[in-house]
């Protein structure tokens, strides 16, 4: 099989009629497991593409130090994976990755070449190179770990909802302030924002499954004790900020394990539908969750809502004790913290398509996605409504984003382009506007709808687009830097909506949101572009 690895790639890639405007030469292979013996080091595959229309492409095996520069600049950069004792490396699959490219292909667009059993072939494309196969519509249900995580999931996340509704209600019984509200909301957020990359660094160098059982563990204490309190009638507003935090500090840890360990449930080519069916779970929880608690709240009180989210999270600790999947850290990943979050900030720095990515999370997470505040207000303020009518919005926020999710999971599939991440943020940031305008409960409701459904688009390629770029060793530091602009700004803008609010109005608030987003997501669009980046595909 060895020997015949070169005449089947020479095969392959002779068949794929390569155009001169495609690109100009493929120049460097990473090297995966399991179809040839090589040495531990100086092995190194190369591919040479005449770009000429009828020109040959030629496939060579040569020996090159690690570390070393061909003639075309290339870095040669090993990474087969060891078998434990073994003097040699197996290899299943050569990857190849073009990052010269004239306008459509670009560093990261890459086209598998498998060696299969028997002596078959398989390509898998990505970004034009080769077509990939046709993929299960819902590919990732097919892997019986992520059904049992998804369903656990789903539970869990139902009662996650209803204490959201619940405390905030609490929040305004208790003080009545919206600047309270926010006080509540930031501490809830604050640990996510200074200690998710931590989390994201603890997710590679432990087992994400033990690490999520920790986590849910510590949120379902939370959720019992502030239940306990609730319902003996001794309940405070700072116990409610202080639960609020002991919260954030779970979520902290969670949120980049969790996103993570999608990936090592489904792999990479499953992974963009699992995404997408997370996001299906976590927002059809957002409908059944915040209508579930606001008619508890309206017949006996908060309590029950808190009570039942603890319960909840029985699921999904069941499920992370049935599935087999560990979630075992990548051995490259294995750093310290303080040098893994140096190497994740400095590697998302220096690829455009993560930069991006994270510069309009930041704008949109602080400025629009700060609903567990502004749905309140609106119910009360603008509305006239009391806990049920406040329930029925925040549903109708999951009703939108659930159909989006629907959607993705059916239709998208692959990296989305960053023009569709940067369309998704306008349309969020102009949904916040109008909001600011309405004032009958049924627009409102539609107005909610539009913006979850938004908001799932833009969250979820923006997941994907992380979790695909990003190699499998600083996968869950990326993650913890997603979580940190996702859930980290949202203090600041809790704060900052809660300030408006509390002064000038829940209109207000939320007009003001809306525009300044709008500028924002405007001039890193105007940066982005000025500096090349590939609008299709989102390479530099």
């Amino acid at each position: 099989m060895a020997a015949r690895m070169p005449m089947i790639a020479t095969t392959i890639i002779n068949s794929m009629r390569v155009k001169p405007r495609w690109f100009a030469t493929v120049s460097r292979f990473f090297v995966h497991h399991r179809c040839m013996e090589l040495p531990l080091s100086e092995s190194v595959l190369r591919l040479t593409v005449d770009p000429r229309p009828n020109g040959r492409s030629s496939f060579d095996a040569t020996r090159r130090p690690e570390g070393s520069v061909d003639f075309a600049g290339t870095y040669v950069r090993p990474t087969s994976r060891f078998r434990p004792g073994s003097t040699s490396s197996v290899c299943t699959s050569i990857e190849i990755v073009t990052p010269m490219v004239f306008g459509i292909l670009r560093d990261h667009e890459t086209c598998r070449v498998r060696a299969m059993p028997g002596g078959s072939e398989a390509t898998e494309g990505v970004g034009g190179l080769l077509p990939a196969p046709k993929q299960a519509r819902l590919g990732a249900l097919r892997h019986r770990d992520f059904r049992l995580f998804w369903v656990g999931q789903l539970v869990s996340q139902i009662g996650t909802w209803m204490q959201s509704v619940g405390q905030a209600w609490l929040v305004l019984e208790l003080t009545g302030s919206p600047l309270q509200l926010g006080i509540v909301s930031a501490l809830q957020f604050t640990p996510i924002l200074f200690l998710s990359p931590i989390g994201g660094a603890m997710s590679d160098r432990f087992a994400k499954r033990r690490v999520l059982l920790v986590s849910q563990t510590a949120m379902m204490v939370q959720a019992l004790v502030l239940a306990l309190l609730v319902w003996s009638g001794s309940v405070r507003y700072w116990h409610v900020a202080v639960l609020a935090a002991v919260y954030g500090l779970g979520r902290a840890i969670d949120i980049p394990a969790r996103q993570a360990y999608i990936t090592d449930l489904v792999g990479r080519p499953d992974l963009p539908n699992a995404v997408a069916l997370n996001s299906v779970v976590m927002n059809g929880a957002r409908i059944v969750g915040p209508a579930v608690a606001g008619l508890l709240i309206a017949a006996f009180g908060v309590a029950p809502a808190f009570l039942l989210n603890g319960v909840s999270f029985v699921a999904v600790l069941a499920a992370l004790a049935a599935v087999r999947t560990e979630g075992h850290p990548d051995p490259a990943g294995r750093l310290g913290i303080r040098e893994g979050l140096l190497g994740a900030v400095a590697y998302a720095a220096g690829t455009p398509p993560i930069a991006f990515t994270l510069g309009l999370m930041v704008v949109v997470s602080l400025l629009v996605l700060n609903f567990n505040v502004v749905v309140p207000l609106v119910a009360r303020d603008v509305l006239s409504q009391g806990a049920h009518g406040f329930g029925l919005l925040m549903s109708s926020v999951g009703g939108g984003a659930v159909a989006g999710a629907i959607g993705l999971a059916l239709l998208r599939r692959g990296r989305p382009p960053l023009s569709f991440l940067a369309g998704s943020a306008f349309a969020l940031c102009a949904g916040l506007v109008a909001l600011a305008l309405v004032d009958r409960f049924g627009v409102a409701a539609a107005v909610l709808a539009v913006l979850g459904c938004c908001q799932i688009l833009f969250t979820t390629s923006c997941n994907t687009t992380l979790q695909l770029v990003t190699p499998d060793a600083l996968r869950g530091r990326v993650m913890g830097l997603y979580a940190l602009t996702f859930a980290g700004m949202t203090p600041f803008g809790s704060l900052l909506v809660g300030t408006i609010a509390e002064h000038q109005g829940v209109r207000v608030a939320c007009a003001a949101g809306g525009v300044s987003g709008l500028l924002g997501v405007a001039v890193l669009v105007l940066v982005a572009h000025r500096a090349g980046i590939g609008w299709r595909h989102g390479a530099a």
